[in-house]
């Protein structure tokens, strides 16, 4: 599912839900009705992104609309207020021996569709097929994945827009592409600056550069008074200076 941009998600204890009594139920005046109900109570606390899984006890159908289970469809899925997908087909659909693996794999298909597609042929669709979405496209078509816990779970395989195909992902993500980046090296010419560099000429001569403070016990003298004479340029006002703040005068 990563190549839809959707990640992985978490789990939550599961609940029983309550029976209506009926063993036709429909989706709309029944079942959503129900799921209502159990919101109000507390006893769901769904989000924008929860999904919620519906299996039925044996015997129950169910109807959406003119369709009814276990004659057109096995499980669907929809979108109102709380996602809704039920499974109410007593032995399973599929050709695992174990109705178990039939069961992970409707509702794998049903958690899929949801994901991409939650208010059904609003999102993603194969517009070209009368039931397109990602599950749609490869019904009935088995395999396996091994789960974060280690256990190897029967699953339905789904449309993949980048094999062209249906497949069967680890659930690992996408791969990663090492990129090697070379670094050039550009070898910078270093200018060495010498004592005499630093001292050009003695504190009673003006120049364009400034001295530098180790020059001479003068020099540091008027560079603590006046810094720019050491920062900037040791000027004539600099010479001027050594008579202040200096033993000796120019």
């Amino acid at each position: 599912m990563y190549q839809y941009s959707i990640g992985r998600g978490s789990a939550v204890p599961g609940i029983a839900i309550p029976t209506l009594g009926k063993s036709t139920l429909d989706d709309q005046n029944d079942i959503q009705t129900m799921l209502y109900n159990l919101v109000q109570s507390g006893k769901l606390k769904p989000t924008a992104n929860t999904y919620y899984p519906i299996h039925f006890a044996p015997g129950v159908s169910i109807t959406t609309g003119q369709y009814a289970s276990c004659s057109y469809f096995c499980a669907y899925h929809n979108a109102v207020d709380i996602s809704a997908s039920t499974r109410a087909c007593a032995g399973g659909c599929g050709n695992d021996a174990q109705l178990i693996n039939n069961m992970f794999s409707v509702a794998s298909h049903e958690l899929a569709e949801t994901m991409t597609d939650p208010s059904p042929i609003t999102g993603w669709n194969d517009d070209g097929q009368s039931l397109g979405e990602i599950g749609d496209l490869c019904n009935a078509q088995q395999g396996k994945t091994v789960g974060s816990d280690g256990v190897t779970y029967v699953v339905q395989k789904l449309w993949s827009n980048s094999d062209g195909n249906c497949v069967v992902t680890t659930g690992s993500g996408p791969t990663t592409t090492k990129v090697v980046v070379k670094t050039t090296t550009t070898k910078v010419p270093v200018k060495t600056t010498t004592a005499n560099s630093r001292c050009p000429h003695s504190v009673c001569v003006a120049g364009s550069v400034p001295l530098s403070s180790s020059c001479s016990a003068c020099a540091k003298a008027v560079c603590d008074a006046d810094s720019y004479c050491c920062t900037t340029a040791w000027d004539q006002t600099c010479v001027d200076e050594v008579a202040s703040y200096c033993s000796s005068s120019c």
